[in-house]
């Protein structure tokens, strides 16, 4: 699998999530889940303009569980098609791509989001709380 890119006009952002004395994400690879889980909810992808190669990140490297079957979840729903779950050299360029441009948007939507905010682990529980909220019951007679 290729190695997992990210845009260079989020350098400074990805520093101030992930390196500060508290930060919001210990790793920079939970900070891509999370944004590519904006990109998801918001069924928005974002192509990523400018990348460093050296800044790319291994697939091993993400030690999330299951991390990996996000990805092809992702692409079920994108796509309505099982061939996303072959293991071809084309298929796995595929995911990640579209993992990258999920991330894009999501790290996007957070830049602007903190533009408004000093605190951007309270920016975002808010974020999660708002979301939660708006998200609706489930109905428990069809369960």
């Amino acid at each position: 699998m290729k190695r997992i890119n990210r845009d260079v006009c989020h350098q400074e952002m990805i520093k101030k999530l992930t390196g500060s004395e508290s930060p919001a994400f210990q790793q920079i690879w939970q900070l891509l889940l999370f944004a590519a889980s904006l990109g998801i909810r918001d069924k928005c992808k974002r192509p990523i303009e400018n990348y460093d190669t050296g800044k790319a990140i291994q697939e091993n490297y993400f030690s999330a569980p299951g991390w990996k079957g996000l990805l092809y979840l992702m692409r079920l729903v994108e796509t309505e098609n099982t061939k996303c779950l072959s293991s071809t050299e084309e298929e796995q360029d595929k995911l990640v791509k579209s993992f990258e441009e999920y991330s894009n948007y999501g790290l996007h939507f957070l830049s602007k989001m903190m533009e408004t905010s000093n605190d951007y682990l309270d920016m975002l529980v808010e974020m999660c709380l708002k979301e939660d909220e708006e998200s609706p019951e489930p109905d428990l007679e069809l369960i």
